[in-house]
């Protein structure tokens, strides 16, 4: 009988044993699937940011890879919250960024077409290199591409959309009507003359360049153009709030987009408040300042920039998108195409934002006040 009872406390230790051998097995299982799931998450964040783009061409944007790394690592995060709930708040704040990232790629205007926020620019890009540099910028990602009648390289841009293999309905193509084709019968020539250089049946976007000469007879060469489907939308460039204000009550459709000298040390503030009034989207052109007050080594922007790892340039670039403007910087070097591009993974704080903000020195430092007369009177001289 003692026997019995001695044996069956032993069968009892040895049951024991056995349970916590196997939940001792069973944290070492779990705790190498925890091992596991951050490797692979870590993984797939390495793998989908350097290549997943290229292999299933989901890369044509910045915000696209962005978008495409926030499925891996929703994925890979998602399962380790099952396990291990610290990542729980990590997971929910990089899903949150991530969508907002993507959210931000476009902008609605006025008629409901959504227009890229960040694009390249070509003023001052040579024609005979222009074809070059357009290629080379959608091969980097960028669908907004801006040019004019006036840059004298609406062709190359033209060449260069047709040989990119990029779907003509994937760009979004700006260009502006010079004041020597103002009034309506020469704009409405000039309209044609661009879709023919251009090598297109419609333009996205057509904008007035300058507020000077008929500028009225032209924007109903706009208007009608745009009703008859070879322009999505129209707007004007470098009108100062009087003029636009203007114009927009007197016009049948209302400008979508008005472009203008816009960075860091001319921020538009004011301008920006009546743009909006009127449901007017603001395009900085010169988001560099083209270089002026040392931008580029700015202590502002670096002090800024040292927290995210971005550059002076990606830093003002940040800005403005982070103010709602649609910015078009403009580099020959497509190292600098993709660094411009690269300004989606972050964003600044409201003190960040608030110390920007204190560069502002109110006025143009570029091409000077449109409502100068003396720049008017310089504008004048090009109508002779």
């Amino acid at each position: 009988m003692v026997f019995n009872i001695s044996l069956l406390v032993t069968h009892t230790n040895l049951l024991v044993t056995h349970i916590n051998l196997s939940i001792t097995h069973i944290n070492f299982l779990i705790i190498d699937i925890i091992f596991l799931i951050a490797y692979t998450n870590f993984l797939f964040s390495y793998v989908s940011k350097l290549f997943f783009g290229k292999i299933f061409h989901f890369g044509q944007s910045r915000a696209d890879r962005v978008y495409a790394r926030g499925i891996w690592l929703s994925i890979s995060e998602f399962l380790s919250i099952l396990l291990y709930r610290k990542q729980k708040e990590t997971y929910f704040a990089r899903v949150k960024l991530t969508q907002k990232y993507v959210d931000m790629k476009t902008i609605k205007l006025n008629n409901g077409v959504e227009m890229p926020m960040l694009g390249y620019g070509v003023f001052q890009v040579e024609p005979d290199e222009c074809q070059r540099c357009v290629e080379d910028a959608l091969k980097s990602g960028y669908r907004l591409i801006d040019t004019a009648q006036a840059y004298m390289n609406e062709e190359g841009v033209g060449n260069a959309i047709k040989n990119s293999g990029v779907k003509r309905e994937d760009i979004f193509l700006v260009t502006k009507i010079w004041i020597t084709n103002f009034g309506y019968e020469k704009a409405k020539a000039s309209i044609e003359e661009s879709l023919r250089k251009l090598q297109t049946s419609y333009i996205d976007l057509m904008l007035l360049h300058q507020p000077f000469n008929d500028y009225y007879g032209a924007y109903r060469a706009m208007e009608e153009a745009y009703k008859e489907g070879k322009i999505r939308a129209i707007g004007v460039s470098n009108f100062p709030s009087d003029r636009l204000i203007d114009l927009a009550h007197n016009v049948e459709v209302k400008p979508m987009v008005n472009q203008v000298e816009a960075h860091v040390f001319c921020q538009q503030i004011k301008a920006t408040k009546y743009m909006n009034e009127l449901d007017c989207k603001v395009m900085a052109w010169g988001p560099f300042a083209e270089g002026k007050n040392n931008l580029f080594t700015d202590e502002v922007l670096a002090k800024i920039g040292a927290k995210y790892n971005k550059t002076n340039a990606q830093i003002a670039l940040r800005y403005l998108l982070q103010r709602d403007m649609i910015v078009i910087p403009k580099t020959t070097h497509i190292e600098r195409m993709k660094q411009n591009m690269d300004v989606f993974d972050f964003e600044l704080t409201k003190e960040d934002m608030d110390e920007i903000l204190k560069m502002d020195t109110g006025h143009s430092v570029v091409i000077g006040s449109h409502q100068d007369p003396e720049v008017t009177k310089w504008f004048m001289t090009l109508l002779k």
